[in-house]
């Protein structure tokens, strides 16, 4: 989503991304990629290690999820959000704004 013309996630949206290893019995994680569309911040996650082929105006916002970094939120997404992604994506955010 956007927010004051800044790129962001929500915790439900890193809830989604980090699903796979939430559930032990699915064994390892086949490699995906989590998405974010630049013009609208909407994400997207792609069941897929094709980094080299992503959508016109969409960037690669995480791979994984790796298990040790999503058990290192205890399930507390949104704090993921605040502490580590949504500071990065408004960096991003102002270097995007300077490009265009």
């Amino acid at each position: 989503m956007m927010i004051d013309g800044k790129l962001c996630v929500s915790a439900e949206e890193v809830a989604e991304f980090a699903a796979p290893t939430l559930t032990p019995d699915l064994g390892p994680i086949a490699p995906h990629l989590w998405l974010i569309e630049l013009s609208t911040g909407a994400t997207q996650v792609v069941r897929s290690a094709d980094y080299d082929n992503l959508p016109d105006g969409w960037a690669l916002l995480m791979t994984g999820p790796e298990p040790d970094w999503v058990a290192q939120w205890s399930g507390d997404w949104q704090r993921a959000c605040d502490e580590q992604i949504n500071p990065l994506l408004a960096d991003a955010s102002d270097e995007i704004g300077q490009v265009n």
